[in-house]
């Protein structure tokens, strides 16, 4: 093809797909508000922040920020971290949100915090704690509740904040976390 019917194709599709914008000659002004409407701001919820920040403090301290593994599954909704903790030690979290039905707030959540290291295992645990389901069930949080530790192990470990769930997860607990 010769230059010149490259240009002049070139030119006339130009021509064609640069018509005037027909919103150029609306002008927007402001409007006053009616009498008696009342501005419903305080009750606007800004969107929740797009990652987890989930903090436990005590025995076993550690924050997460990373996305975990979410599964809704009859009348439950699992979530699961596993990550590598100090030294050798795994660490792994596990949230099972009872009687679910959906996005919301449910209390009697079962909270599993536990810790390997070689030989010795230590276990945290609490089945009521508050959770609240966000829309599209993209993320959980995590009403601060403290997490006791189970016999023989002492302490009491605190967890709370948001667990942000990955979409494309699996529930292949061979991935740590590092």
């Amino acid at each position: 093809m010769s230059r010149a019917k490259l240009f002049a194709m070139f030119a006339c599709a130009s021509f064609v797909a640069c018509e005037k914008d027909p919103a150029s000659n609306v002008k927007i002004i402001s409007r006053p508000v009616a009498a008696g409407t009342a501005l419903d701001t305080p009750k606007f919820a800004p969107p929740p922040p797009f990652h987890a920040d989930l903090s436990f403090s005590g025995p076993c301290s550690f924050r997460h920020t990373a996305d975990v593994k979410c599964h809704a599954a009859v009348d439950d909704f699992y979530t699961m971290l596993v990550r590598h903790g100090p030294g050798n030690a795994t660490t792994s979290v596990y949230l099972n949100v009872e009687t679910f039905g959906g996005p919301g707030t449910y209390g009697g959540g079962q909270m599993f915090l536990t810790v390997q290291n070689g030989d010795a295992y230590y276990y945290w645990s609490n089945d009521s704690v508050r959770t609240h389901v966000g829309p599209g069930m993209k993320y959980v949080d995590v009403e601060k509740a403290p997490l006791p530790a189970e016999p023989p192990n002492t302490g009491v470990d605190t967890v709370s904040g948001r667990f942000w769930c990955d979409p494309h997860a699996t529930f292949d607990t061979t991935k740590i976390v590092r």
